[in-house]
């Protein structure tokens, strides 16, 4: 299609595809809209433990390195807010130590690839979402496959919201 050309013309053009909505502050609802597509070639990939875990920086930063600009007016565009998209994939027999947070956000990890993993040693099933506390140490491990998840975090706008259609907005009105 024209919204997803293909890589390949003479193989599979696998895609996984997850679709992530951001919520704005309510002084930012009436901006003007941005939009921007990040392929997979212009995302920061972070290569650790000799390259048993990679990680890819959709938003925020790790270990001083930054992710692609966010949209200007968006929650994460203000680094204090600690917004984080991280798709992170842990080779079998690695381990990733998923690093506290500055302050307290809402952390959430989602299991999407793999089985057996462990998050501080119980076992994860995938297709399984966690909500973690960003100010605790957490460890993935993958004794059996590769393993992948998103990492989700952001401190919450704590505003009102009410939803109609695809819109979020803070008030009916």
């Amino acid at each position: 299609s024209e919204m997803f050309p293909l890589i390949r013309q003479d193989a599979e053009n696998t895609v996984e595809l997850f679709q992530i909505w951001l919520n704005l502050p309510r002084a930012s609802k009436m901006v003007e809209p941005h939009f921007t597509m990040f392929w997979s070639e212009t995302i920061p990939q972070l290569e650790l433990s000799g390259g048993d875990v990679r990680v890819s920086l959709i938003a925020g930063h790790y270990d001083g390195q930054a992710a692609n600009s966010p949209p200007p007016h968006s929650w994460a565009s203000q680094p204090e807010n600690e917004v984080a998209i991280w798709l992170v994939k842990v080779k079998k027999g690695a381990s990733f130590e998923i690093p506290v947070s500055n302050s307290k956000v809402s952390r959430t990890v989602y299991f999407f690839d793999g089985e057996g993993a462990r998050l501080n040693g119980s076992a994860v099933t995938v297709k399984t979402g966690l909500a973690l506390d960003s100010q605790a140490r957490a460890t993935v491990h993958a004794p059996n496959t590769d393993i992948e998840f998103l990492l989700l975090q952001a401190k919450p706008i704590a505003e009102p919201v009410v939803q109609h259609g695809p819109f979020l907005m803070n008030s009916r009105e």
